[in-house]
């Protein structure tokens, strides 16, 4: 772990998203040139799914339920694994992010889960409200 990859390398390992130009969507970077390598790179990071969601109970709607992203991934990958390139400029998304970390485990099954967050607090019986900020493009595929 932690040893540098040629061009070669990156591109045997990441194709068909090897450079900036590959992101589509995401290459609008002002600091990134076309040729530039995609830190992180591969079909997996391209996917990443933005979106970010916010849950209240129905009966008090302005009081949000706290949805944690600490501690969702596995130790060894937030140790070990997933880490910041010593340029952080160079990564066009931040790879200690614990839910990013659990959307690159790729699933052994076709059907799986990937956590989001966790609620520390008891909830109360009722009807909630999930309001869902929908960042993800999908015009790619003309969703």
């Amino acid at each position: 772990m932690g040893h540098d990859e040629s061009h070669n390398e990156i591109k045997e390992i990441c194709d068909p998203v090897v450079e900036m130009k590959d992101l589509d969507r995401y290459y609008n970077r002002d600091n990134f040139a076309p040729d530039d390598l995609a830190n992180p790179c591969g079909l997996i990071p391209r996917s990443w799914n933005n979106d970010t969601y916010l849950l209240a109970h129905s009966s008090d709607p302005d009081v949000l339920i706290q949805i944690k992203r600490d501690d969702i991934s596995w130790k060894i990958d937030k140790d070990e694994k997933f880490k910041r390139n010593s340029d952080e400029k160079l990564q066009w998304l931040d790879v200690e992010d614990e839910f990013f970390i659990n959307w690159m485990s790729t699933a052994g099954l076709p059907n799986f889960l990937k956590l989001y967050g966790r609620i520390e607090e008891d909830l109360k019986s009722g009807d909630y409200l999930l309001r869902v900020n929908n960042t993800y493009s999908v015009d790619d595929f003309n969703g």
